[in-house]
């Protein structure tokens, strides 16, 4: 009797112990999520041109921002209401706002987890969007889908009232209710703002007839980016995680999955290309020319009688000054003054004898 006392005991405080743990580890694996903030950040801002960089870091700042007072007001009741119409929208009782008491020891981590895992969602349309999107325009799509459309989805699933999961749906770490939708909701975007300018170029008749690449500005925060994703992926998914088995399980997936993955892109991209893509793509001359046309040709700037195509003049000294920067930014050393005021033939001509039918490198 006393022997099965003592076994009872030890099996409740293991109980006990597993499950405060694990409490801990799921608020965690909620910070881990919150950097993969950063990581889209970097990710984003690196592979996208230096002038828009300002731009996508405000968006991956805000989103969160603002989809936390959101989801703050509205969607956490949403999503995780007791009361359920038809298992497809919660009534909201606003507990965190008439018993914030009560709403911390029940909801707050349920509460802080789904608003990163909202935050994700909301995240994922940026970069499909990137680079032609307003700012003013980009907070209200943060705002309606962290207020409305993620909570009333996401509550079907992880609500027990919501009809998926009355069905016995099960998700994953997210991978329907928050990378399904926030990639069919980027897809959405994506069609309504189309490509960059100057990325197509099209016949009379509208069809594509040349591809241009827009390299992004650094490489190496794209890579960081890239890492710390990674790192951060290990929250998201570890922390579906039910015991030390699971967790250890999930761990590994994490890890080889992505790796593996990477190591095939390598191999394929080196049989295609001849060699492997780890640092970027390789740039000719004319392509630096081209890019910097592409972007100066908007200013619409007269006074140096320069003409290109499409009838936009403008003037020399400053796209010539451009042409010499960008030469100078892809690892081109050239002897002209980046103030002289010389044609841009010149400086294209100084640069194509100089570098003859090398490639130069992306940094």
């Amino acid at each position: 009797m006393i022997d099965m006392d003592a076994t009872s005991i030890m099996e409740f405080v293991k109980e006990a112990v597993t499950t405060e743990v694990f409490g801990v580890w799921f608020l965690i694996g909620a910070a881990l999520v919150f950097f993969m903030q950063a990581g889209f950040a970097m990710v984003e801002t690196g592979f996208t041109r230096a002038k828009n960089a300002g731009n996508i870091i405000m968006k991956n700042l805000m989103d969160f921002c603002i989809g936390t007072v959101v989801f703050v007001l509205l969607g956490f009741g949403l999503m995780m209401a007791e009361d359920y119409v038809f298992g497809l929208v919660g009534v909201p009782n606003l507990d965190i706002f008439t018993d914030f008491g009560g709403f911390i020891k029940e909801n707050a981590s349920s509460f802080v987890f789904n608003l990163v895992f909202c935050a994700t969602a909301a995240t994922i349309v940026s970069g499909a969007m990137a680079e032609r999107t307003k700012f003013v325009s980009y907070c209200i799509y943060s705002g309606v889908i962290s207020l409305v459309v993620y909570p009333i989805e996401a509550g079907w699933v992880w609500n027990s009232q919501g009809w998926l999961a009355q069905w016995g749906f099960h998700d994953f770490a997210g991978s329907a209710a928050i990378h399904s939708v926030g990639g069919l909701t980027a897809l959405i975007g994506a069609i309504m703002v189309g490509p960059r300018l100057g990325k197509y170029v099209k016949d009379k008749a509208g069809k594509v007839t040349k591809v241009n690449a827009i390299p992004g500005h650094s490489i190496t925060l794209g890579a960081l980016g890239c890492f710390i994703l990674w790192f951060g992926w290990y929250g998201f998914n570890g922390a579906a995680a039910w015991d030390g088995t699971s967790l250890a399980s999930i761990f590994l997936t994490t890890t080889i999955a992505p790796a593996v993955a990477t190591c095939t892109t390598m191999i394929f991209t080196w049989i295609k290309n001849g060699k492997p893509e780890t640092i970027g793509r390789d740039v000719t001359v004319q392509e630096v020319f081209e890019t910097v046309k592409k972007d100066l040709i908007f200013y619409r700037r007269s006074g140096g009688g320069l003409t290109l195509s499409g009838g936009e003049a403008m003037c020399q000294k400053d796209f010539s000054l451009a042409l010499l920067k960008s030469a100078h930014y892809y690892g081109i050393n050239t002897a002209i003054e980046t103030t002289a005021n010389v044609p841009f033939e010149t400086v294209k001509e100084f640069l194509e004898e100089n570098t003859g039918k090398q490639r130069l490198q992306t940094p």
